[in-house]
């Protein structure tokens, strides 16, 4: 299975199975390197402010599958810039999906990406 079949699985079991509290307005796909490869992870939060990153991926909620390893195959000798690159991508296709259209994620003031120490990017 593919890393992007593995998103879209992922993706697919938190939007059937989760119950989004009504006050989180944005949410943050956010990576991570471990010692392993990368891996990407979901939060949302409260308050969405363009401006300030770190109040972007506030931890308000988590679900219960917020973790998900990027397979090592699939980002072998990558630089970080590149996952991010392939992340973005990964999800603006997503966004543009019948499988988002259905989701509690359509609903968000926005959709965010990025590293925990770096810049996010907005896809939404």
């Amino acid at each position: 299975m593919t890393f992007k079949e593995e998103f879209a699985d992922w993706i697919a079991s938190i939007t059937a199975t989760e119950k989004i509290p009504k006050n989180i307005v944005a949410f943050n796909f956010g990576l991570f390197q471990t010692d392993k490869g990368y891996g990407v992870y979901l939060v949302g939060a409260k308050v969405y402010d363009p401006d300030d990153d770190d109040r972007a991926t506030a931890d308000d909620y988590g679900p219960s599958e917020k973790y998900l390893v990027i397979p090592p195959a699939e980002v072998k000798k990558i630089k970080w810039d590149k996952v991010l690159e392939k992340a973005v991508a990964m999800l603006e296709a997503y966004v543009a999906s019948s499988d988002f259209k259905k989701s509690f994620l359509k609903n968000a003031k926005a959709i965010t990406t990025g590293f925990d120490d770096g810049e996010l990017v907005r896809i939404k």
